[in-house]
């Protein structure tokens, strides 16, 4: 009888560890789910995106920190995320388009 019931303890243990659980930030990581919160991102700082986020009226940042998308999307209407990126970024989806014409990038061609 015992035996039974550590058998069937041990098989709902091992079903709940099956299931995924959401991304929890760590210690020191700051959530970003706006706008104005990515725009408030700081060189050196973690962050971990909570929701997908729509940029409008935005002005690329410089950014040498870690950015974890948690597998969110963000928007972009025209103007790039980034005018400098030196550190690390990482299951971001980035949707829209990019028109900035004023700095030639490496991957345009004439």
């Amino acid at each position: 009888m015992k035996t039974r019931g550590l058998s069937l303890l041990l098989a709902l243990v091992m079903v709940l560890g099956l299931l995924s659980a959401p991304a929890q930030a760590a210690e020191g990581t700051e959530e970003i789910s706006s706008q104005a919160q990515l725009a408030e991102m700081t060189d050196g700082g973690s962050y971990i995106l909570t929701a997908d986020i729509v940029l409008s009226e935005w002005e690329a940042i410089s950014f040498s920190g870690s950015l974890d998308g948690n597998g969110h999307t963000i928007t972009l209407s025209g103007t790039p995320l980034f005018d400098t990126l030196s550190g690390t970024v990482k299951n971001l989806l980035l949707d829209g388009s990019v028109s900035d014409s004023k700095t030639p990038a490496p991957w345009r061609t004439a």
